[in-house]
């Protein structure tokens, strides 16, 4: 996340960067863009308020990181070696040389020096890379005679790709926050542009675990059973929001209690889930507050059903939900139902 009222952008260049692959040229900027308050609060707020969580990457190479282009550039400029006009153009020059894909589209960049920028509890500059290429009709008024005219502009809501190189951790590739609005470029603006990679901290690995979590509880359970699936996610929650470290062997036998084939499935499930993604989560971390956090609204203890109701179950570690709840079939009426058992209405 960015913190809008610390950041600033303190000074900035345009360019416009085409298509390599359809022959499309650059227009590079002579002088820094003009920023008076006003424009500055309009940008601040189209830059940064895509950036809403604390994923922190770091810029890599096969060989060597001094190898990467943006590093390259970025460590000039921070080293005071080159100012941002070159920096900029460089920088421009490179995304343009990446951008070879008939799909990818022209658009302004934005590269910005960037100050106010928090990295834990340090204060750092950074630059920011933003671009915009989507357009957008608008009405634009004219005068109190309610006469408008139909125009075409960026929509400051919808930041199309963004990356803030932060100022820091330089020996470790930088840190380095990335948006793209278009998933289907990711690999572009990511690994041929950037060329960044996870950064693997206890945050990563209690995003991983969460993410885990939740497609094996789609993937396995619910193809057996959806209360074994919400009890399961349901007991998960528990062990995330009442521990601050996570052991693999605590929390498979605290979440999949008395089962030993779900437990051999889950260990099989998270064995091919880091091979195929190419990680390797620890068996013991410290979970993170903010990603345990993030995991109340991503591992959803609903049971939804085809008709207009649903159930869910509230998470408590002492009295879990499930208990309470039974799954049978209806012979006679042809469907499945859910029996709850309780003691009072309240």
């Amino acid at each position: 996340m960015v913190d809008k009222s610390l950041t600033f952008v303190d000074d900035m260049f345009v360019h416009l960067v085409g298509n390599k692959g359809l022959d499309e040229g650059c227009i590079f900027s002579e002088d820094a863009y003009p920023l008076d308050e006003d424009v500055k609060l309009v940008l601040e707020e189209y830059f940064f308020s895509p950036f809403k969580e604390h994923v922190y990457h770091k810029l890599m190479h096969e060989a060597d990181v001094r190898l990467n282009e943006m590093y390259t550039y970025a460590a000039s400029f921070f080293n005071k070696e080159c100012d941002l006009k070159e920096v900029s153009t460089l920088m421009a020059k490179h995304l343009h040389a990446q951008s070879e894909h008939p799909k990818i589209k022209k658009g302004e960049v934005y590269i910005c020096h960037l100050r106010g920028l928090r990295f834990e509890d340090e204060q750092v500059d950074g630059i920011g890379i933003f671009k915009s290429e989507s357009r957008d009709t608008f009405l634009k008024y004219e005068g109190n005679d309610l006469q408008f005219s139909v125009e075409s502009g960026i929509h400051i809501k919808k930041l199309d790709k963004g990356a803030i190189i932060l100022n820091t951790e330089k020996e470790d590739g930088y840190r380095v926050m990335m948006v793209d609005a278009n998933s289907q470029e990711a690999r572009f603006w990511r690994e041929d542009f950037l060329s960044v990679e996870d950064l693997c901290d206890d945050r990563f690995h209690t995003l991983s675990q969460i993410q885990l979590c939740k497609d094996f509880g789609k993937d396995v359970l619910a193809v057996a059973d959806v209360k074994e699936q919400v009890a399961f996610i349901d007991r998960s929650l528990s062990y995330l929001k009442s521990n601050e470290n996570f052991q693999e062997e605590e929390f498979i036998e605290k979440v999949l209690p008395d089962n030993e084939d779900a437990k051999q499935r889950f260990t099989d499930y998270s064995k091919s889930y880091d091979e195929d993604r190419g990680i390797e989560r620890p068996q013991e971390f410290q979970l993170t507050e903010q990603a345990v956090k993030k995991a109340q609204s991503q591992l959803t203890n609903i049971i939804k059903l085809d008709i207009p109701i649903e159930i869910r179950l509230k998470n408590d570690p002492k009295d879990p939900a499930d208990q309470y709840l039974e799954k049978g079939y209806d012979d006679e009426i042809g469907m499945s139902y859910f029996k709850v058992y309780y003691n009072k209405e309240v």
